[in-house]
């Protein structure tokens, strides 16, 4: 149950992830299906943390999408 926001938000975390590198993408949601931490995850993989993360996908968000 989702709103409209919360669904544009997760589909440009997904797509900000896959567009760095697919199969690390896959390779985080194979460690987020055996119940790692967000957090884990994103460190093993991607190597940043939520913070960082939040950090450059905002970033890309900006210059990926634009606004009106």
């Amino acid at each position: 149950t989702l709103t409209l926001p919360m669904h544009a938000t997760a589909f440009s975390y997904v797509d900000y992830l896959i567009s760095r590198d697919g199969e690390k993408f896959n390779r985080l949601m194979k460690r987020l299906k055996e119940k790692v931490a967000t957090r884990d995850a994103l460190k093993e993989v991607f190597g940043v943390t939520p913070i960082e993360f939040e950090s450059v996908w905002k970033a890309w968000v900006l210059a990926t999408y634009p606004t009106r």
